[in-house]
């Protein structure tokens, strides 16, 4: 999950652990992200694939949507989170 802490070094977080692997404890630091910095997409994008990897589709749908939203469809992770919606049955 080094996408988490990409995210999280974005944001100004500084302390959390070097390899996150367990799905809860990435989504609890997601979700702070997330309070840091409520319109930042990736973060978004990546709380969409942690819900999708729980088996929380309504929420991992709502996510990837606001992270297409936010980042207007223009971002590297665009055409997955695309993708993503298309296959749970989002789009």
């Amino acid at each position: 999950m080094i996408y988490v802490i990409k995210i999280l070094q974005m944001t100004g977080i500084s302390t959390f652990p070097a390899n996150i692997l367990d799905k809860a404890e990435s989504l609890r630091y997601l979700q702070r992200a997330r309070q840091l910095i409520p319109d930042h997409a990736s973060t978004h994008y990546y709380l969409g694939r942690n819900y999708e990897a729980m088996g929380q589709v309504s929420k991992a749908l709502e996510h990837y949507r606001t992270a297409l939203e936010l980042s207007q469809g223009k971002a590297e992770w665009a055409s997955d989170a695309k993708e993503r919606l298309r296959r749970l049955g989002g789009m």
